[in-house]
């Protein structure tokens, strides 16, 4: 029970107690109370009987319940509706050590890692990060490191589990979809074509890995990073209001893994670099084994929801052809033409091809950070 709980019955029970010699006090001696003390002593002693009452089902209910914290959060899987997430506390450990450290990293930092080591996920990242494009590895404009080869190799991945961060983006998803059935109420050709389903090379692979809602175009895809910022990264969620590029200040992201490998750099090895000795406490346990000259890529899922395409960064592909941002600091997106209550775009899509601002792969970018949520951090090679 504790001893809180325990000096709260104590208390209870002497004021039972007490109630019950003054009342058979009164019983006996009737002449020594009028009646209007009498009928007070009854009211007073029923009220103690229920406290009591009170106390003990709490005590039986907090042995009985487990301590657990239980959050209901909106599914994205194929069933639908919604499942619950029980994060253990100190009261109620799990029994296996894998679970009990994770239990301890939420509650210390609010996410943990799950190293994974099934053949199927495993062989299902591996597709996710299947290299389409040989030709383009190793060169462009945005290459951090520039060497000849290949082809890609997944060597270790990890799971993220962040149930607050899980909970915002699930909120935002919601909204987003909200702003989609308002904007099909007006079905214009520019509407349609901000809210029509957009198609991505990873859209078949990422069906197999995570159930994600057409109706927002939520897709899976890509994110490359450099080993001295994955950690802070895993713990903040990434941040629009450090990012920037070509097509605005967003979170860049991509289907190409021969996109996102222009932007990561090595990790050469374990214990090799100081600052990076968290990264790899997290990182490399439980069975996990560093490659050695490894790189690292999240794999995000993201809410598009109505999506503006274009070709040349300033302008919409489509008509009426509007600049794309609502000012020069190109944080905003514009407003959908049509649209009642105005409503901006949720994403943008720079589309590749000849002639275009880029010519080898589309990029992603979205606006507001609480709509990407991190699934998984791959280390390759």
């Amino acid at each position: 029970v504790g001893a809180r709980g325990a000096l709260r019955v104590c208390a209870v029970s002497l004021s039972l107690l007490w109630s019950a010699a003054v009342f058979w006090f009164t019983f006996l001696h009737p002449y020594v109370m009028v009646d209007t003390a009498y009928l007070s002593n009854w009211a007073a002693w029923t009220a103690t009987v229920l406290l009591l009452l009170q106390e003990w089902l709490e005590i039986v209910g907090s042995k009985t319940s487990g301590g657990s914290v239980v959050q209901a959060v909106p599914s994205s899987r194929p069933s639908g509706g919604s499942f619950v997430q029980v994060m253990p506390s100190s009261a109620s450990r799990p029994s296996n050590p894998e679970d009990m450290r994770r239990a301890k990293s939420f509650e210390n930092k609010g996410w943990s890692l799950e190293y994974i080591t099934d053949d199927s996920d495993r062989k299902m990242l591996r597709a996710l990060f299947k290299v389409t494009d040989p030709q383009n590895l190793g060169w462009g404009r945005d290459v951090r490191e520039k060497k000849k080869y290949s082809n890609l190799k997944l060597v270790s991945a990890w799971r993220i589990h962040s149930p607050q961060r899980q909970v915002v983006y699930e909120f935002k998803k919601e909204a987003v979809k909200m702003d989609v059935r308002l904007l099909e109420q007006h079905s214009t050709g520019t509407i349609s074509a901000a809210t029509k389903l957009l198609d991505t090379k990873l859209d078949d692979t990422a069906r197999c890995i995570l159930g994600l809602d057409n109706s927002v175009n939520e897709k899976l895809l890509l994110h490359g990073t450099n080993p001295a910022s994955a950690l802070s990264i895993i713990h903040n969620g990434l941040n629009e209001k450090l990012s920037g590029g070509l097509f605005g200040k967003g979170i860049y992201l991509a289907e190409d893994p021969s996109k996102i490998d222009q932007y990561c750099t090595r990790d050469v090895k374990l214990g090799g670099d100081a600052s990076l000795r968290d990264l790899h406490d997290a990182l490399y346990r439980d069975g996990a084994v560093h490659h050695s000259d490894v790189y690292y890529c999240f794999v995000v899922r993201a809410v598009l929801g109505a999506v503006l395409q274009t070709a040349d960064g300033v302008k919409s592909m489509t008509a009426p052809h509007q600049p794309i941002f609502v000012s020069d600091e190109q944080r905003e997106l514009t407003v959908i033409p049509g649209s009642s209550p105005q409503i901006r775009y949720h994403a943008l899509v720079a589309e590749a091809g000849k002639g275009h601002k880029v010519e080898r792969h589309r990029e992603f970018i979205v606006f507001e950070g609480d709509r990407v949520l991190l699934e998984y951090l791959l280390a390759f090679k």
